[in-house]
């Protein structure tokens, strides 16, 4: 059975896993992680290293808003 589960993640479908959503897309705060933070930080700048994160706001309505901060050693871009 499909549906929609609890976060917002479909239920019985696959996540997409093209090469620029590979880890990258999540389906509750929770999996908003140092490593997932890397694994965005990496596609644009691949020698930056992430030492740490906040999730400082989640708002949740018809569309998903996040605010963090990443703290990392790459360009500031």
């Amino acid at each position: 059975m499909r549906g929609i589960l609890p976060g917002g993640c479909l239920q019985g479908w696959p996540r997409p896993q093209s090469a620029m959503t590979q880890g990258v897309i999540v389906c509750q705060p929770r999996e908003l992680t140092v490593g997932w933070a890397q694994r965005v930080v990496s596609q644009h700048a691949a020698r930056a290293t992430v030492q740490g994160m906040a999730v400082l706001s989640v708002e949740i309505g018809t569309t998903t808003r996040v605010r963090l901060e990443v703290n990392h050693n790459g360009p500031e871009t």
